[in-house]
């Protein structure tokens, strides 16, 4: 699987800065250049020049680091004399990504199971908040079979029978025979088969809104601990299952939620326990999960809402989250927006295996990017920041007029956008970059004829 895949440049050398047309852009000849800044010690000083009517910068802050303190970060911009002159750029080699991925053995797919499943079964399922690993926070819940095919069985909780409708167990049992199943199994493989049983187990209770708010409800959810057989009730079912809520009902969302939480059923599969016992950090294991959701080409009601999270305020969210649980960060959608908008650039730089090559690695974490493409994570990072400026779905940003500054308390792995008007100013202007260089912190300038769109998206 591992082979070379075409260079992508996204910044150039300061000798030979290139010309790239703004996404949606109808008519006239490309405005954008993408300018790397040195930033030395957390500081930077440059002159931009005065332009046409309209024009400016764009400035794209960018903080490397992977720490979990806030950091200072400070922009100012003054009236510039003529007689200064902008200093030379950061110059730097184009960025390209090689796939370095293990060569993955042949999916072998099982028979379609023939046996019938028992009529009830008892499930353990987290019934309180507070640590999942306490036996006090679950309790057993009564589910009697409602669905059958020939890869999946659907049980309902005893509580929730009147609420899960036919036509929804029969798009249960469709989407996932006919369409989840042979796209995913024949690609990475099917989830382990832990209960011996041929078909992954789907089961419908009211008692998976327990792991968070009323007013941010989890519409299901997959456990690690239920695929483990080492693990006994309650605190694991020893089954291949997943959990959905049974306000879910037939129709696009539904399959797209399905779909989301099999790839989590595979992804612990593939790394837990038929690889190297590495479960997948959670900011990128969600990410995965989601652009499993755009491979199957499915709704995107699933992650869009997260995604405008995001770029409504990209400077509130970091984007390396090794345990969203650990650190309350479960249901914080910015997060995982960023997360979903970051691995799905980076998949779209490595190629049609790269999705294949994060899902098999026996790495986890930063260590499982770097590896993966070839280059660091700094530099991926960067490059991300930079083309979320330039794409379709911008992130929010801000204005600086000269006399004016913008100071804040920077989150690590964020983002902020900050756009500098020089259209009328006698001499350009002087942007001053000031911020906590334990943050690893990044600037880059996009020239441009216009201002960018406000952010807009669609379904």
């Amino acid at each position: 699987m591992a082979r070379a895949m075409a260079a992508l440049v996204w910044i150039a050398a300061a000798s030979s800065l290139p010309n790239i047309t703004t996404p949606g852009s109808d008519a006239g000849p490309p405005s954008d250049r993408v300018i790397p800044v040195r930033v030395e010690d957390g500081q930077a000083r440059i002159h931009l020049p005065a332009g046409s009517a309209e024009s400016g910068y764009l400035a794209v802050v960018s903080l490397a680091a992977r720490q979990t303190r806030t950091g200072r970060v400070r922009l100012e911009v003054r009236a510039a004399a003529d007689t200064q002159t902008p200093p030379e750029p950061l110059a730097s080699e184009p960025l390209t990504v090689t796939l370095h991925g293990a060569e993955a053995e042949p999916v072998r797919l099982p028979e379609p199971a023939v046996s019938r499943p028992p009529n009830h079964r008892v499930f353990y399922l987290l019934a309180r908040p507070g640590d999942p690993a306490s036996p006090a926070n679950y309790e057993s819940r009564s589910a009697q079979l409602r669905a059958l095919g020939q890869r999946v069985q659907v049980y309902v909780d005893q509580d929730d029978l009147d609420a899960v409708a036919s036509p929804t167990l029969q798009d249960v049992v469709r989407t996932f025979d006919s369409v989840i199943w042979p796209a995913l199994a024949s690609r990475f493989g099917s989830a382990a088969d832990v209960d011996h049983d041929e078909r992954l187990t789907v089961l419908f209770s009211r008692a998976v809104g327990c792991v968070a708010s009323a007013t941010d409800p989890v519409d299901g959810y997959t456990r690690p601990a239920d695929f483990d057989r080492r693990i006994a009730p309650p605190l694991g079912n020893q089954a291949d299952m997943v959990c959905l809520h049974p306000r879910l009902t037939a129709g696009p969302h539904l399959r797209t939620v399905l779909a989301h939480e099999y790839a989590h059923a595979i992804l612990v599969t593939r790394r837990v326990i038929l690889g190297a016992g590495v479960e997948e950090e959670g900011w990128i294991d969600e990410a995965l999960a989601h652009l499993v959701e755009d491979e199957l080409g499915l709704s995107r009601s699933n992650v869009l809402h997260r995604v405008q999270a995001y770029l409504a305020d990209p400077s509130a969210f970091s984007l390396v989250v090794d345990d969203y649980y650990g650190r309350g960060l479960f249901r914080s959608h910015g997060h995982r927006g960023a997360a979903y908008l970051f691995l799905r650039w980076c998949v779209a730089q490595g190629g049609p295996d790269a999705l294949d090559a994060l899902v098999m690695a026996p790495r986890s974490g930063v260590a499982n990017l770097e590896a993966t493409f070839g280059v660091s994570f700094d530099e991926l990072f960067r490059g991300w920041a930079t083309s979320q400026a330039l794409a379709a779905e911008c992130p929010r940003f801000e204005r600086l007029d000269p006399g004016q500054h913008l100071s804040w308390s920077a989150v690590p792995t964020s983002c902020r956008y900050v756009w500098i008007p020089v259209d009328s100013t006698d001499g350009g202007v002087e942007l001053i970059f000031d911020a906590d260089p334990a943050l690893k912190p990044q600037l880059t300038l996009i020239r441009r004829a216009t201002a960018p769109s406000a952010p807009s998206l669609s379904p």
